[in-house]
């Protein structure tokens, strides 16, 4: 069983729900049935807040296309009628995707640890580099880690809406300069799938279990049977598949668990206890390394220009 499945399971986190929620709210926007996939996005911004992430994609695409438009009318109408639900029956449900992003302002340590097994992310990275590298020559006890890394969430929060708005901006702009055939599914498909790696190489915070929904994601155009232009040969393939092992996601988790491949962590940090099996697999960053090396073979296999 895969790393992420494994965490999806043991810990009911419910992300291969979610992961489906994404793509069905995607699926539903391909297929211009907008309505659907209105109701899609709000159940799952209610199911779990995180799905805003990638449907927040989805509707700034809706909101620059004149001709997708409708999607953003639907999302509009929806906040309408939930505000006045809110008003007249006054239920505290309807406040959740507020209070969340209420408590992720108020308490961000809690709801974004500077440090945890589970997370494989740039900010995480750099954290740890600070904590524990055996390159760091001045006394780090002294620092404000909770400063430092408020700091590190603003500064991968920019770099992740940038990377988003200049996937959408520069695609559909190519898409205009070149009217072919397929171009609106082939221009939201490079969208959706950018936009899952802009999530795993760029987000404040990324675990095992939540890099199941956007691995799925960027994956599921090959399951939908949805036109995918790839160019494949045996060099890509190979990179994609040495990618899954370091992500996790290609050998079982028992034999991660009994196998010390990634023991490298020691090179770069003097971490005060040994890590072995999984957490020196999280620690040492492997599925970021993973993920890098899928985003080659992608970048590599596409036959037009992103």
């Amino acid at each position: 069983m895969s790393s992420s499945l494994y965490y999806s399971f043991i810990y009911g986190s419910g992300d291969l729900i979610t992961a489906l929620l994404s793509i069905l709210q995607f699926y539903f926007f391909l297929k211009k049935r907008y309505f659907y996939s209105t109701i899609v996005l709000i159940f799952g911004l209610y199911y779990k807040f995180i799905l805003i992430i990638p449907f927040g994609t989805i509707l700034l695409v809706s909101l620059i296309l004149k001709k997708e438009r409708r999607l953003f009318f639907y999302f509009l109408i929806s906040l309408f009628l939930l505000i006045l639900t809110y008003i007249f029956f006054n239920l505290p449900q309807i406040k959740y995707p507020i209070n969340i992003v209420i408590n992720f302002i108020t308490d961000t340590d809690n709801f974004t640890p500077p440090i945890s097994f589970e997370l494989f992310d740039l900010r995480t990275l750099i954290l740890k580099l600070i904590i524990y590298s055996n390159f760091i020559l001045f006394d780090s006890s002294q620092l404000n880690f909770n400063l430092i890394n408020k700091n590190l969430i603003l500064l991968f929060s920019f770099l992740y809406i940038f990377s988003i708005s200049f996937i959408v901006f520069k695609i559909l702009k190519t898409q205009k300069v070149n009217k072919i055939k397929l171009s609106r599914e082939d221009s939201l498909i490079k969208i959706y799938i950018l936009s899952g790696f802009s999530f795993l190489l760029l987000f404040f915070e990324v675990s095992i279990e939540k890099s199941l929904m956007y691995f799925l994601c960027i994956l599921s155009p090959l399951f939908m049977n949805i036109y995918y232009n790839l160019r494949i040969s045996f060099i890509k393939t190979l990179i994609f598949i040495v990618g899954l092992l370091f992500f996790g996601n290609i050998i079982p988790i028992s034999v991660m668990y009994n196998l010390n491949l990634f023991d490298y962590y020691k090179i770069f940090f003097n971490y005060p206890n040994d890590l072995i099996g999984w957490k020196a697999f999280i620690f040492s960053h492997a599925p970021y390394i993973g993920i890098v090396l899928i985003f080659i073979s992608f970048i590599k296999s596409y036959k037009s220009n992103i």
